[in-house]
């Protein structure tokens, strides 16, 4: 890979074949350490063979500049991408990490950025996978991931071969390409070498707006060019202009070959048609053809052409296209309606046409039509369009209905609720509007059904519902305008029909709004009887799911504080602790300021702060922050009885307060870290066997805000237990002390019972026995 400032490269035998990537410079290797690649790539799988570095490329982002990427096909035996900064001085951090979904499907050995309308930032990061398994056979896939302007790369669908392939190994080499047919985005490229029995193709993609078209415009067959290559595609580049026609042009990597195509000029033929005049009066023929009264006209056909790509020819004086075109009128009746004046049959006639240049043909016919547009008035109909519609947002009635959900903010204040206002489920994405369109009078000529809606929503489709002779056609437009027109049932809707509909929107993932708003209007070309009839206007409020997952952790939980420890602890340190907090969207649309609160409850009510807040720290996410929490004691400690309460709260201690304001983007998650320690000299200082200093986070939404969440102000509690060891050391003069006076007592003991006589029993006992033993002799 060619950087700016040298060559990144691969090396996947390095580290046992885990893989690595070095950085060449004209002021020599740039090789990170192994323990950068640690946390990703752990030591229990490095027997598996990463392959770190099978493929390398960059991006550029608008949040991080350019970033390094790099390909580990297998990695877990599915595959791995890492996208990660390298600085000069060997310094590598891993950003992010994309995984593969299968086994064994080469996930990461081909990287292709695409930066689709030219302006330097990358949109696009295609990875391909050309072994992924499908319906029993090695078909291949690519990954598309959106690079947002955060920075992070956020799946976008999938590019495939075609259905009729059997293996392919698609993604096995891929390419971008400049705009090739005019419409300002690039193009891809990619290589199937094993389709068609090993002979190989290629798929051409076009760009569009914001991505790649899913369905391949082009798909070029190794047979179609010569019929002994084999593996067409295993290398794909189109980066050059080879024969100077300005143009882009495609090279292709065969076995033992490699393939040249030429790209060709991409114009636009334009055809307009004027006639005169411009509208049949069926009452007044002023002509006389056949010995029949028709009306005479006369059409003007226009060519024209604008070149969408350069078209110089070196063979060609300047640039020119040359057309064949034909005109006649279609007809299924067996007496037409429009006939050509001339009796002779219209030939394929040949043009040649320079761009921006027009050639027009006039062409003279005869109009027959029997007509009668079934109303009173010949000149005028008088419809009367009646339009019904509904959305399937619920109000909160139909989502407080669940049981679940019965206890939820919105539920549990239901009489607070606002006329037209809906609720939004987190899971939904869609918004489906039933309507019904009738006639209650007249025909209604060149009946058109507009829509408009607010930028928060995207129309997806319109679907006629039931067995119906009535069409509703909506031309494709750009899938960002807010407005289409569909028409319906032309050339006209007849009296007393209907048509039931079903419109499908989706919501927008640019556009996030408190409110939605469909308007449909329904026009024809009478005079209509009832126009108010003609308009519905759904407008409602929102308040949308938050559907949050908050979890917390700790590090260490438990803490022993032993005397000992205060003779080489400097004042103000301590033992250190880590809170964790995790917030994760579960739900589909983004939540924007999202507040954390955290209250440490630890300063005790003689000003004694137990511990220290030193940091708090947020994953770096566009306008999350978080304020310096304010230390509200003096820094010494003085004496204090805690014993009698060992649960540290708000009812028994002032607290250290801290907040963070969080954006959450939909399926995103952010974390919370707060560092500090253990005031070691005031726990010391204080009285106790056992305290529990109890941590309390909330989340909570303004209530302006236009999300809601399950609880009203969700809570966790962490408890850091702390055990305080009692000091049994015995002064010396204690201990010399108690021997002595254990002596005395001791000596004392003695002498009283020396004074009792106990000591001369036990001689008067051997006397005895003495004296018995010796009669006994005598005897």
């Amino acid at each position: 890979m060619l950087l700016k400032d040298g060559i990144l490269v691969g090396a996947v035998g390095a580290y046992d074949w885990n893989g690595a990537v070095l950085k060449e410079t004209s002021h020599g290797k740039v090789i990170p350490p192994k323990s950068s690649y640690m946390k990703e790539f752990p030591e229990e799988l490095k027997n598996h063979g990463a392959y770190l570095g099978y493929m390398v490329s960059s991006v550029v982002s608008a949040q991080h500049g350019q970033l390094y990427i790099a390909g580990a096909p297998r990695f877990n035996h599915t595959g791995k991408v890492v996208i990660f900064t390298l600085t000069n001085s060997g310094n590598l951090t891993i950003l992010y990490s994309l995984y593969g979904q299968q086994i064994g499907s080469y996930y990461g050995s081909e990287l292709a950025p695409i930066d689709l309308d030219g302006n330097g930032l990358t949109d696009l990061l295609l990875v391909g996978a050309p072994m992924y398994f499908y319906k029993g056979w090695e078909k291949g896939r690519v990954y598309i991931y959106t690079i947002s302007l955060q920075g992070s790369f956020i799946p976008d669908g999938t590019l495939g071969p075609s259905e009729k392939t059997h293996d392919s190994r698609f993604g096995a080499a891929m390419s971008t390409l400049p705009d090739l047919n005019g419409d300002g985005f690039s193009e891809l490229v990619v290589g199937a070498p094993l389709e068609d029995n090993h002979k190989g193709a290629i798929y051409l993609f076009y760009g569009q707006q914001n991505n790649i078209q899913p369905k391949y415009k082009q798909r070029i067959a190794a047979g179609d060019i010569s019929p002994g290559l084999r593996y067409f595609g295993r290398s794909v580049h189109g980066m050059m202009d080879l024969n100077g026609d300005k143009l882009i042009d495609l090279s292709i990597g065969t076995l033992g070959a490699a393939v040249l195509l030429w790209s060709r000029s991409v114009i636009r033929v334009g055809i307009s048609v004027h006639f005169e005049p411009s509208k049949i009066n069926v009452f007044n023929k002023d002509c006389n053809r056949g010995g029949r009264e028709v009306s005479c006209m006369l059409a003007t056909v226009c060519l024209n052409v604008t070149a969408r790509t350069p078209m110089t020819d070196p063979k060609t004086v300047g640039p020119c296209a040359s057309l064949r075109y034909s005109f006649g009128f279609e007809e299924n009746g067996y007496f037409p309606r429009a006939v050509l004046d001339s009796t002779e049959d219209p030939q394929p006639r040949d043009v040649t046409l320079r761009p921006d240049s027009d050639y027009c043909q006039k062409v003279y016919f005869h109009v027959h039509l029997p007509f009668w547009n079934g109303c009173d008035n010949d000149d005028q109909c008088v419809p009367n369009l009646v339009l019904q519609s509904n959305s399937d947002l619920l109000d909160r009635r139909q989502f407080c209905g669940r049981r679940e959900r019965s206890s939820w903010p919105p539920c549990v204040h239901q009489r607070t609720r606002t006329s037209g206002e809906r609720l939004v489920e987190a899971s939904r994405r869609k918004v489906l509007v039933e309507a019904r369109l009738e006639n209650r009078g007249e025909n209604a000529y060149g009946t058109i059904l507009h829509i408009t809606h607010s930028p928060n929503l995207q129309f997806s489709s319109l679907v006629v519902k039931g067995p119906s002779d009535i069409a509703i056609e909506c031309p494709n437009s750009d899938d960002t305008n807010l407005f289409r027109t569909c028409n319906v049932s032309a050339p006209f809707m007849r009296s007393f029909a209907q048509v039931y509909f079903r419109l499908e929107f989706e919501f927008s993932r640019s556009a996030f709004l408190n409110y939605v708003q469909i308007t449909l209007r329904v026009s024809s070309e009478g005079e209509e009887m009832s126009p108010e009839d003609n308009i519905n206007d759904i407008y409602h409020n929102l308040k949308y799911e938050a559907d949050i997952l908050f979890t917390r952790d700790s590090s260490p939980s438990r803490f022993e504080i032993k005397p000992e420890l205060g003779q080489s602890v400097a004042v103000g340190t301590g033992p250190p602790f880590n809170l964790s907090y995790q917030i994760q969207n579960l739900g589909m649309f983004p939540i924007s300021e999202l507040l954390f609160s955290l209250n440490v409850f630890t300063v005790t009510r003689n000003a004694n702060a137990l511990l220290r807040l030193s940091d708090l720290h947020i994953d770096q996410m566009a306008g999350s922050h978080c304020s310096v929490p304010r230390v509200i004691t003096a820094g010494s400690s003085s004496q204090e009885d805690l014993s009698l309460n060992s649960h540290v709260n708000a009812s028994t201690s002032d607290t250290l307060f801290a907040q963070c304001r969080i954006n959450l983007l939909p399926q995103g998650d952010v974390s919370i870290t707060a560092t500090g320690w253990l005031n070691l000299r005031t726990l010391l200082s204080v009285k106790f066997k056992r305290l529990d200093l109890v941590m309390t986070a909330v989340v909570e939404l303004s209530p302006s805000s236009p999300m809601f969440l399950h609880e009203e102000r969700p809570m966790r509690h962490i408890i850091l237990e702390i055990r305080k060891e009692e000091d049994y050391r015995i002064p010396i003069w204690v201990i010399v002390g108690s021997t002595l006076g254990g002596l005395q007592l001791l000596a004392l003991l003695v002498l009283a019972l020396w004074k009792l006589g106990f000591f001369h029993r036990q001689k008067r006992k051997r006397e005895e026995q003495a004296t018995n033993e010796k009669t006994a002799e005598d005897r």
